[in-house]
């Protein structure tokens, strides 16, 4: 509840008025509409101790029994086969095409990918340790940079040396991500219920 509470409030921006927890499904209630909406579009899909949140803004039915606007935001584990293999963090919505072609090519190589629109309330380093907990084995980042200079950040999360690539050419990036992404999947296969 009080991650809840805090994480919101500092993404959005608004006052937290309530907030309760059940059953894996928390309701956020906040002082005005738009903070609501604000805060569905940002913490939609964060991941929180390897359970993914899915943020809506309750349905109008709800809306008129209760004051304000209510977040409901309901936690799913995600089970062990669907951890992603590539998290692509955006760091402005400014590049989404840009961001949506790398999706795109990652998905080619046969990676279960996720997205998630960075902001400045989330340390980085704390977004890409949670992945690495989870087991995700790689982190893109892009920036604005990146889309004009046509390069790619990555993070190697998993092996024996994880690496930082900076500033990466994409065909460059796409190679040495198909050559690894084979090797993980080959040791993946010999652990027994993966």
């Amino acid at each position: 509840k009080q991650w809840y509470q805090r994480r919101v409030a500092i993404t959005a921006g608004g006052v937290v008025l309530d907030a309760s927890l059940h059953n894996r499904f928390g309701f956020i209630q906040f002082d005005c509409p738009e903070v609501a909406r604000r805060a569905s579009e940002e913490m939609n899909g964060f991941l929180f101790e390897g359970s993914r949140v899915d943020v809506n803004v309750a349905s109008e039915r709800r809306k008129k029994r209760q004051a304000g606007d209510i977040l409901s935001s309901g936690m799913k584990k995600i089970p062990r086969k669907q951890v992603s293999d590539c998290l692509v963090i955006i760091c402005s919505r400014d590049i989404r095409g840009y961001s949506d072609a790398i999706l795109h090519r990652l998905k080619e190589l046969g990676m279960i990918c996720d997205s998630l629109f960075w902001t400045e309330s989330m340390p980085l380093t704390n977004i890409i340790s949670d992945v690495t907990k989870d087991g995700v084995l790689y982190a893109v980042v892009l920036t604005e940079k990146s889309t004009s200079d046509k390069t790619i950040n990555l993070h190697v999360l998993q092996g024996r040396n994880p690496k930082d690539f900076r500033d990466v050419p994409i065909n460059d990036c796409f190679d040495l991500l198909e050559r690894d992404f084979k090797k993980a999947q080959m040791v993946r296969s010999q652990i027994p219920g993966y």
